[in-house]
Protein backbone atom coordinates (compact mmCIF):
# COMPACT_ATOMS: atom_id res chain seq x y z
CA UNK A 1 0.00 0.00 0.00
CA UNK A 2 1.05 3.53 -0.73
CA UNK A 3 1.08 5.90 1.71
CA UNK A 4 -0.41 9.50 1.35
CA UNK A 5 3.30 11.03 1.96
CA UNK A 6 4.41 9.14 -1.05
CA UNK A 7 1.82 10.76 -3.28
CA UNK A 8 1.91 13.99 -5.02
CA UNK A 9 -1.20 16.10 -6.56
CA UNK A 10 -1.05 18.97 -8.85
CA UNK A 11 -3.45 21.91 -8.48
CA UNK A 12 -4.07 24.12 -11.17
CA UNK A 13 -4.97 27.20 -9.93
CA UNK A 14 -4.58 29.43 -6.75
CA UNK A 15 -7.83 30.88 -6.92
CA UNK A 16 -9.69 30.45 -3.29
CA UNK A 17 -11.02 27.24 -4.72
CA UNK A 18 -7.55 26.02 -5.91
CA UNK A 19 -6.12 27.24 -2.69
CA UNK A 20 -8.86 25.22 -0.42
CA UNK A 21 -8.28 22.50 -2.31
CA UNK A 22 -4.71 22.11 -2.03
CA UNK A 23 -4.74 22.84 2.34
CA UNK A 24 -7.18 20.62 2.15
CA UNK A 25 -5.13 17.83 0.47
CA UNK A 26 -2.04 18.60 2.32
CA UNK A 27 -3.68 18.22 5.60
CA UNK A 28 -4.41 14.79 4.35
CA UNK A 29 -0.56 14.24 4.35
CA UNK A 30 -0.20 14.32 -0.09
CA UNK A 31 2.59 16.43 -1.44
CA UNK A 32 1.00 19.25 -3.12
CA UNK A 33 2.21 21.37 -6.00
CA UNK A 34 -0.08 24.65 -7.44
CA UNK A 35 0.35 25.56 -10.60
CA UNK A 36 -0.80 29.43 -11.43
CA UNK A 37 -0.85 31.30 -14.41
CA UNK A 38 -0.61 34.29 -12.95
CA UNK A 39 2.25 36.31 -10.87
CA UNK A 40 0.26 36.05 -7.65
CA UNK A 41 -2.50 34.09 -5.93
CA UNK A 42 -5.91 34.94 -5.54
CA UNK A 43 -7.85 34.53 -8.63
CA UNK A 44 -11.08 36.40 -8.83
CA UNK A 45 -9.76 38.26 -5.63
CA UNK A 46 -6.97 39.58 -6.63
CA UNK A 47 -6.38 43.35 -7.12
CA UNK A 48 -4.37 45.73 -9.98
CA UNK A 49 -3.44 49.08 -9.97
CA UNK A 50 -3.81 51.57 -12.81
CA UNK A 51 -2.63 54.64 -13.27
CA UNK A 52 -2.80 55.20 -9.27
CA UNK A 53 -5.92 53.88 -9.12
CA UNK A 54 -6.50 50.15 -7.10
CA UNK A 55 -9.30 47.91 -8.90
CA UNK A 56 -10.47 44.62 -7.81
CA UNK A 57 -10.12 42.00 -10.07
CA UNK A 58 -13.53 40.49 -8.73
CA UNK A 59 -15.90 40.47 -5.67
CA UNK A 60 -15.56 43.49 -3.45
CA UNK A 61 -17.53 41.71 -1.00
CA UNK A 62 -17.36 38.89 1.10
CA UNK A 63 -20.61 36.50 0.31
CA UNK A 64 -21.67 33.75 1.59
CA UNK A 65 -18.91 33.87 4.93
CA UNK A 66 -20.63 31.15 6.44
CA UNK A 67 -18.69 28.57 3.72
CA UNK A 68 -15.64 30.66 3.91
CA UNK A 69 -15.64 30.09 8.26
CA UNK A 70 -16.33 26.26 7.44
CA UNK A 71 -13.21 26.18 5.00
CA UNK A 72 -11.26 27.37 7.94
CA UNK A 73 -12.43 25.65 10.39
CA UNK A 74 -12.61 22.45 8.75
CA UNK A 75 -8.17 23.41 8.39
CA UNK A 76 -8.08 23.97 12.01
CA UNK A 77 -8.44 27.85 11.76
CA UNK A 78 -10.86 30.79 12.96
CA UNK A 79 -11.46 32.60 9.70
CA UNK A 80 -12.11 35.97 12.12
CA UNK A 81 -8.95 35.83 13.77
CA UNK A 82 -6.84 35.23 10.56
CA UNK A 83 -8.35 37.84 8.06
CA UNK A 84 -8.84 41.63 8.82
CA UNK A 85 -12.27 41.93 7.87
CA UNK A 86 -13.46 45.33 7.47
CA UNK A 87 -17.23 46.49 7.74
CA UNK A 88 -17.94 48.72 4.20
CA UNK A 89 -21.35 50.62 4.93
CA UNK A 90 -22.49 51.71 2.69
CA UNK A 91 -21.51 49.16 0.29
CA UNK A 92 -21.62 51.36 -2.29
CA UNK A 93 -22.86 54.57 -4.13
CA UNK A 94 -24.91 54.54 -7.55
CA UNK A 95 -25.08 57.87 -9.29
CA UNK A 96 -27.90 57.75 -11.56
CA UNK A 97 -27.53 59.72 -15.03
CA UNK A 98 -29.82 62.86 -13.56
CA UNK A 99 -27.58 62.84 -10.27
CA UNK A 100 -29.60 61.14 -7.85
CA UNK A 101 -27.99 59.02 -5.56
CA UNK A 102 -28.55 55.81 -4.06
CA UNK A 103 -26.77 54.61 -0.99
CA UNK A 104 -26.56 50.87 -0.42
CA UNK A 105 -26.32 50.38 3.32
CA UNK A 106 -27.51 47.90 6.04
CA UNK A 107 -29.34 50.73 7.64
CA UNK A 108 -32.84 49.77 6.68
CA UNK A 109 -34.70 52.67 7.92
CA UNK A 110 -31.96 55.34 5.27
CA UNK A 111 -32.56 52.56 3.03
CA UNK A 112 -36.31 52.93 3.11
CA UNK A 113 -35.92 56.65 3.22
CA UNK A 114 -33.98 56.16 -0.09
CA UNK A 115 -36.11 54.19 -1.61
CA UNK A 116 -39.58 55.51 -1.08
CA UNK A 117 -38.02 58.64 -2.45
CA UNK A 118 -37.35 56.74 -5.76
CA UNK A 119 -40.94 55.13 -5.61
CA UNK A 120 -43.01 54.68 -3.03
CA UNK A 121 -43.45 51.47 -1.73
CA UNK A 122 -40.56 50.50 -2.80
CA UNK A 123 -38.74 49.08 0.43
CA UNK A 124 -41.62 46.37 0.80
CA UNK A 125 -40.37 45.48 -2.44
CA UNK A 126 -36.96 45.30 -0.71
CA UNK A 127 -37.94 43.16 2.25
CA UNK A 128 -39.74 40.74 0.04
CA UNK A 129 -36.81 40.41 -2.19
CA UNK A 130 -34.24 39.83 0.64
CA UNK A 131 -36.22 37.40 1.58
CA UNK A 132 -36.47 35.71 -1.41
CA UNK A 133 -32.58 35.90 -2.19
CA UNK A 134 -32.96 34.37 1.93
CA UNK A 135 -34.65 31.18 0.58
CA UNK A 136 -32.81 30.92 -2.12
CA UNK A 137 -29.39 30.75 -0.49
CA UNK A 138 -30.40 28.63 2.23
CA UNK A 139 -31.76 26.32 -0.26
CA UNK A 140 -28.88 26.58 -2.80
CA UNK A 141 -26.05 25.88 -0.06
CA UNK A 142 -28.39 22.76 0.97
CA UNK A 143 -29.01 21.31 -2.52
CA UNK A 144 -26.09 22.05 -4.33
CA UNK A 145 -23.27 23.84 -2.39
CA UNK A 146 -22.71 21.03 0.31
CA UNK A 147 -23.45 18.16 -1.62
CA UNK A 148 -20.76 15.73 -3.25
CA UNK A 149 -21.77 15.60 -6.80
CA UNK A 150 -19.64 12.53 -8.10
CA UNK A 151 -21.17 11.78 -11.72
CA UNK A 152 -23.41 13.71 -13.39
CA UNK A 153 -26.22 11.75 -12.68
CA UNK A 154 -26.19 13.06 -9.60
CA UNK A 155 -26.60 16.80 -10.78
CA UNK A 156 -29.11 15.85 -13.63
CA UNK A 157 -31.79 13.83 -11.52
CA UNK A 158 -35.16 14.19 -11.25
CA UNK A 159 -35.02 15.24 -7.90
CA UNK A 160 -32.84 18.09 -8.30
CA UNK A 161 -35.93 19.34 -10.80
CA UNK A 162 -37.57 21.10 -8.47
CA UNK A 163 -34.76 23.14 -8.27
CA UNK A 164 -35.25 24.87 -11.45
CA UNK A 165 -39.31 26.20 -10.12
CA UNK A 166 -37.59 26.78 -6.68
CA UNK A 167 -33.87 29.01 -7.38
CA UNK A 168 -35.23 30.66 -10.75
CA UNK A 169 -31.92 29.83 -12.68
CA UNK A 170 -33.27 30.25 -16.06
CA UNK A 171 -35.15 33.62 -15.42
CA UNK A 172 -32.77 36.91 -15.81
CA UNK A 173 -32.19 38.75 -12.85
CA UNK A 174 -33.61 42.08 -14.12
CA UNK A 175 -37.24 40.21 -15.19
CA UNK A 176 -37.15 38.71 -11.69
CA UNK A 177 -37.34 42.48 -10.29
CA UNK A 178 -40.43 42.88 -11.73
CA UNK A 179 -42.37 41.44 -8.68
CA UNK A 180 -40.25 43.93 -6.55
CA UNK A 181 -39.58 47.02 -8.37
CA UNK A 182 -41.41 49.23 -10.62
CA UNK A 183 -39.10 51.96 -11.89
CA UNK A 184 -35.88 50.76 -14.15
CA UNK A 185 -33.62 52.66 -12.02
CA UNK A 186 -34.48 50.31 -9.35
CA UNK A 187 -34.40 47.21 -11.43
CA UNK A 188 -31.01 48.41 -12.62
CA UNK A 189 -29.47 49.06 -8.90
CA UNK A 190 -30.01 45.48 -7.65
CA UNK A 191 -29.30 43.66 -10.47
CA UNK A 192 -26.35 45.77 -11.68
CA UNK A 193 -23.60 43.23 -9.79
CA UNK A 194 -24.69 40.72 -12.02
CA UNK A 195 -22.14 42.51 -14.57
Amino acid sequence: MISNKSRSVIVIGAGIGGIATAAHLAQQGLHVTILEKNARPGGRCDRFEKDGHIFDAGPTLLVMPLLYESEFAALGYSMREMLDLQRVDPTYHLVFDDNSRLELTSDLKQMRYQLERIEPGSFNGLLRYLDEGGRHYDLALEKLVNRDFRKASDFFSLKNLPLLQQLKPLVKHYDNMDAYFDRPRLKAAFTFQDV
